[in-house]
């Protein structure tokens, strides 16, 4: 009598525990887990779509900026007003993501508060096993079930644990690729300017080179026309030899692409 009065004194406890949780040892905990596993999976393909769109978008502005750099020299036609478009909506894009992100981490902790309610219940549980121990088996369909909802869970969690990773570490990948293209616009843009910058010493020096060389053939000239005809050719051929002419040849097949006022400002 007195063990039968341990044994309805912990299953009341967990009657109890398993209602004010509306907790039942049916199906709901695994329908529970089933639902939110379809909302999260659901949601991260939504997120992983417009990732790929995004990868897309970037794969089509890099054949933009190849074919200019390819065809700097000629005039190319090309219309970008939809790249254009797309690329104004990154903003809205990467809010749409870390809406659905902040949505995911919202559901992966109500799964964790519900696995902690469902561990708690286990527990509680197991206090009525061991109780039940001496009366065989006929509570054993529940203990299996609570393994089973324990086991969903967890590998929930797992699941939910690892497509957060993958996410988070998406985001960052490309936050940090926003961050290097605005460099990249700064950097070529610099370029430009270096460049200028040494085309303008570069026409200075040809033009003090160029003025050299006349001054030198002037004074040659000056020479040959006092002394030349008492002077035999063969004494010293090389004095007859007209004066080192230098040029600067450039040495940069870089065509980098020419950046817009919009680019630049932004």
């Amino acid at each position: 009598s007195k063990s039968l009065e341990n044994v309805n004194t912990q299953q009341k406890q967990l009657d109890e525990m398993l209602l004010n949780n509306n907790i039942s040892l049916e199906k709901s905990g695994i329908d529970f887990a089933r639902e939110k596993f379809i909302a999260l999976e659901q949601e991260a393909t939504t997120m992983a779509e417009t990732l790929v769109s995004l990868a897309r978008n970037y794969d089509q502005v890099s054949s933009a900026l190849k074919a200019c750099k390819s065809h700097a020299d000629d005039s190319l036609n090309l219309d970008i007003s939809v790249l254009e478009n797309d690329t104004g909506l990154l903003p809205s894009i990467i809010q749409v993501l870390q809406d659905g992100l902040q949505y995911i981490e919202s559901l992966s902790e109500e799964v964790r508060v519900i696995n902690h309610i469902y561990r708690a219940s286990y527990d509680e549980a197991n206090k009525l096993f061991s109780e039940l121990d001496g009366f065989g088996s006929s509570f054993e369909n529940i203990s299996n079930t609570i393994k089973e909802l324990e086991a969903d869970f967890e590998k929930g969690s797992v699941i939910v644990d690892r497509l957060l990773d993958e996410l988070l570490n998406l985001n960052m990948w490309y936050e940090e690729f926003s961050r290097a293209y605005d460099h990249m616009i700064v950097e070529i843009d610099r370029r430009h300017k270096v460049k200028e910058q040494h085309e303008k010493l570069i026409e200075d020096y040809s033009i003090k080179l160029e003025g050299l060389y006349l001054e030198e053939t002037q004074q040659r000239e000056l020479f040959f026309q006092n002394h030349g005809r008492y002077l035999p050719s063969d004494l010293c051929p090389p004095i007859q030899e007209p004066p080192i002419r230098y040029e600067i040849f450039t040495q940069d097949d870089t065509k980098l692409p020419i950046l817009s006022y919009r680019a630049l400002s932004e």
